[in-house]
């Protein structure tokens, strides 16, 4: 497999620009724990979707190709032109941590952020609102 390097990661150019211009394919890619995992609500999520007949395609982000992935599920290596594809074109993308910072969710692409399952949890602005309300 053949990984890009880090000037390839452009937004504007290559394959992930080109997919995020294509029409939203019936794909969810998967990513725990920054490709690390294939648990936590991501990981709930998905086995949730193998239970039933979705149609979709669902794919795991991994840091390392040794990394098991669960059957019916597809690995894409990030940084390999398939992981661009695919973060690009999925209709679905679900992760519990931080997207690369060049991340744009392309039209018609849903973002499921389950920040690594806690439902409730005050980020950034959020938690300013609560400390000025009190004040």
């Amino acid at each position: 497999v053949r990984i890009k390097s880090v000037s390839a990661w452009d937004p504007e150019a290559g394959d992930y620009a080109e997919a995020r211009r294509q029409p939203r394919r019936d794909a969810v890619l998967f990513e725990s724990f920054a490709g690390t995992s294939t648990g936590d609500s991501p990981g709930a999520v998905c086995r949730a979707l193998l239970g039933q007949a979705t149609g979709l395609d669902l794919l795991w982000s991994v840091a390392d190709e040794a990394l098991p992935v669960p059957a019916g599920t597809r690995r894409l290596l990030q940084g390999s032109p398939e992981w661009f594809e695919a973060l690009g074109s999925a209709r679905f993308v679900v992760t519990n941590g931080l997207l690369p910072g060049w991340f744009e969710k392309a039209d018609g692409q849903v973002l499921v952020q389950t920040w690594r399952g806690q439902p409730l949890r005050r980020l950034g602005p959020d938690g300013m609102v609560r400390t000025l309300a009190r004040r």
